[in-house]
């Protein structure tokens, strides 16, 4: 499931969240890391276009409204159908500072919820990026071996896209070590 801004460019700066979702269908089978990427963007390009994520604040008021033991069944007939959140937050696109000091870094996080055991969140920050990543220890015992999948895989995308020769000198520049990425 992906989180989408509801906001028209007009009320931008409104109080309040205008929160949509939708849908993306992963392409974990194709070997293609390229074709992955294309395939997903093709997906969320989709549902952005025809607004599908609108009817999520409808649903909710409707939600906010049912008795409680109705609520709770279509809470449970919806839970183990969404196995990933998954969102990306746009960050401050220049340097911030605190008490002074210069902020090297900025990750985020999105918490897991009821039925969903993995929540992957990424924050631009200047010309980098953080990664949050948050999991239900019940479903992943063993999130560093996540984090390290995470890291492969954007590894395998940067193979595709930025020479070897100076993809090292841009990791030591723009990704700081991980701290605290996977709880």
């Amino acid at each position: 499931m992906v989180p989408m801004s509801l906001r028209q460019s007009e009320d931008r700066h409104a109080l309040g969240n205008r929160v949509g979702a939708f849908n993306v269908a992963l392409p974990v089978g194709e070997p293609d890391a390229l074709l992955r990427l294309a395939r997903i963007q093709g997906q969320t390009g989709a549902a952005k276009s025809d607004r599908r994520g609108a009817a999520w604040p409808l649903m909710m008021r409707v939600l906010a409204s049912m008795p409680g033991f109705a609520y709770r069944l279509l809470a449970q007939m919806v839970t183990g159908r969404v196995n990933l959140i998954c969102t990306n937050i746009p960050g401050p696109p220049v340097p911030r500072y605190l008490a002074g000091a210069k902020i090297d870094a900025m990750y985020p996080f999105a918490p897991v919820a009821l039925g969903t055991p993995l929540s992957v969140a990424l924050m631009s920050y200047g010309d980098s990026y953080g990664v949050g990543i948050d999991t239900d220890p019940a479903a992943i015992p063993d999130p560093e071996l996540l984090t390290r999948y995470l890291a492969a895989a954007v590894d395998e995308i940067e193979d595709c896209v930025v020479p070897r020769a100076t993809r090292g000198q841009q990791k030591q520049a723009k990704r700081p070590a991980a701290q605290g990425a996977a709880q």
